[in-house]
């Protein structure tokens, strides 16, 4: 993320420890949003976490291990794997949650057209957001990420709601989804949502890189209707950056370049063709340079990326060990990639 230009970031949850990916991040220097896995429907037996009273007990758990302040680059949030998995009480216990330690609700949700008809089962009909609006946790708070499948009433309580979306185009056309085809996210935007950009996650993005995510929002949707400009590039620049800390809940920290807000930079260098001739600078980023260019990053006034090299750690010695790691993890599973060219590794 800091190589593709990025300083802040929030995590909805993983196979690990909410402390041991704190240490990662303060590592690198990064910002984040840090939390666990958490549902009380989960899918499979063998990856619950528990009943709704152990899901809470695990949200607040990390809130008080990772407490956000003024001075914290980690802090947690509390977030859900939504889509269903949860039961309405994790949610309205975690919304309240939220409201009282300051801090975001972030689910996924809509998703896919299999999950959007599970929960309108659950919701006895009603879409989701309008069933969320029952339950009274829409708001400012709120971050719904993907939300591809949203039909237009849905839209009008999102805006009126002040709930934020966070749009992941590359997690859907990584995997056809329908992102292009079916997301109301021009809608979205024209009607006064505050639209951010995500990943997802690296088995469906396959990178975490916001520049890239920039440039699809501001080019599918347009190649699916067949208008322009649908989102604009200053739309895009915006759901980079501002968008994304009014959703993160520290809009008066970070987001945009002012007086009295913290020293998030990043900067780009113009020796790449990309920038050149550079007679609209926007128009260069998103379409052209998105994060090639990506020279220096600085969080919270520390460089902790100068020149391309990384001010905390030794990024080569960084790749070999996740290099050997995967290797091993493979020999042991026996787990054999099937490409349809023949590939010589050299490894």
């Amino acid at each position: 993320m800091v190589r593709n230009g990025t300083t802040t970031f929030c995590d909805n949850g993983g196979k690990f420890r909410g402390e041991e990916k704190a240490a990662v991040v303060n590592r690198v220097g990064l910002r984040g949003i840090i939390s666990e896995i958490c549902w009380d429907l989960p899918p499979y037996p063998s990856v619950g976490v528990g009943d709704t009273d152990a899901c809470v007990r695990r949200l607040e758990r990390l809130t008080q291990v990772l407490p956000k302040t003024q001075e914290s680059r980690v802090w947690a949030g509390v977030s859900m794997a939504g889509m269903g998995r949860c039961s309405d009480r994790l949610l309205v216990e975690g919304k309240r949650m939220a409201d009282r330690m300051g801090l975001i609700l972030d689910l996924h949700q809509s998703f896919g057209p299999a999950d959007v008809a599970n929960y309108r089962a659950h919701a006895k009909g009603k879409p989701a957001v309008e069933y969320f609006a029952d339950l009274g946790i829409l708001g400012k708070n709120l971050q719904l990420v993907h939300m591809i499948y949203t039909e237009e009433s849905e839209v009008r309580l999102l805006a009126e709601s002040q709930t934020n979306v966070i749009h992941c185009p590359a997690a859907s056309t990584r995997v056809g989804m329908g992102v292009s085809r079916v997301g109301r996210f021009p809608e979205m935007v024209m009607q006064g949502v505050n639209v951010a950009l995500g990943s997802d996650s690296g088995n469906y993005s396959d990178f975490f890189d916001v520049g890239r995510q920039a440039y699809l929002a501001a080019t599918i949707h347009r190649e699916a209707r067949g208008t322009m400009p649908t989102i604009s590039a200053e739309n895009a620049l915006e759901m980079a950056t501002i968008n994304g800390a009014r959703s993160l809940g520290i809009l008066d920290d970070i987001g945009s370049l002012e007086v009295g807000k913290k020293a998030d930079i990043v900067i780009h260098s113009n020796r790449r063709p990309e920038w050149h001739p550079g007679l609209d600078l926007v128009n260069s980023l998103i379409y052209s340079a998105q994060s090639t260019s990506v020279d220096t990053v600085i969080v919270d006034g520390e460089v902790i990326l100068r020149g391309s090299h990384f001010s905390r750690l030794d990024e080569e010695a960084e790749y070999r060990r996740i290099d050997q790691r995967a290797r091993q993890l493979h020999r042991r599973m026996g787990f054999v990639i099937r490409s349809g060219w023949p590939v010589v590794d050299n490894q």
